[in-house]
């Protein structure tokens, strides 16, 4: 696959996190600040890819205003990135000198929709839905919890307002809940973004791993974004991630270096 096949995908995922921000932005209870040309949110989360700055292709950002940004995430102590709609020298520069880390190295999986894979079905005892309910989004973020994803009980307070906020039933924000026997054992989201999902977050309880239910939600947010007519499927990485996906017919692809930046991290 030629270099010019990869790049959709890196853009793709690089643009479904600037949009995912937006909608936390326009949740209650979301606190923002903007002008022109950028936006900032902070949403509670102990996650940095849940708060930060969105700025847009050829924003002239004062230093004032870089600071003032740094350090309000800073006051609220959450963690928090910096996403910008193409690479800014300037910016690249004046955010490294203040203690943020440019995001040169990461790893995106990518996969077209419009080639159908066969993929090994997870064993029948275990179904997976879309969380429609506040008790299915704590059977989620008890999945969530269990495999290390939630810091402490006020950041699981934070997630589970938010995605309240955002409405279980949202056309483009779905969480998706799997079930063996009833108990929850695995968990996953996706964003529909444009012509892409991103497959945003996914773990399985530890003792049910290894029984195709990584696969089988992936399988899912393949057919559920395929019904809503996205051409392409996009996530993050991590190694044992790109295990799964690359079983999956995804591609790995290198993120678009000096686009996401990890603001420096909350004091203590």
């Amino acid at each position: 696959m030629s270099e010019a096949d990869r790049s959709p995908y890196a853009w793709a995922g690089h643009h479904a996190a600037r949009r995912r921000l937006e909608l936390y932005a326009a949740c209650d209870g979301a606190m923002v600040r903007q002008g022109a040309g950028w936006f900032a949110v902070a949403t509670g989360v102990a996650s940095n890819d849940m708060n930060g700055v969105v700025s847009e292709a050829g924003v002239a950002m004062a230093d004032v205003v870089v600071d003032e940004l740094i350090g309000w995430f800073a006051d609220l102590a959450l963690p928090a990135s910096w996403l910008t709609a193409a690479a800014d020298p300037r910016l690249t520069a004046v955010l490294v000198e203040r203690g943020s880390i440019p995001e040169r190295t990461g790893w995106w999986a990518g996969r077209r929709l419009d080639r159908p894979r066969a993929v090994p079905e997870p064993a029948r005892d275990i179904v997976i839905d879309r969380a429609g309910s506040h008790d299915d989004l704590d059977d989620w973020l008890d999945v969530a919890a269990s495999c290390g994803w939630i810091a402490d009980p006020d950041d699981r307070s934070a997630r589970r307002a938010l995605y309240c906020a955002v409405g279980l039933d949202h056309p483009h924000l779905a969480h998706w809940i799997a079930r063996r026997g009833g108990t929850p054992v695995g968990m996953a989201s996706s964003f529909l973004c444009d012509a892409a999902v991103d497959m945003c977050n996914l773990a399985v309880v530890e003792p049910y791993r290894r029984n195709g239910i990584g696969s089988g939600l992936v399988t899912h947010r393949v057919r559920a974004a395929r019904s809503h007519r996205a051409r392409l499927a996009v996530s993050a990485l991590s190694p044992d991630g790109w295990q799964l996906y690359e079983t999956l017919g995804f591609v790995s692809v290198p993120v678009v270096p000096d686009t996401w930046f990890y603001l420096p991290p909350p004091a203590g």
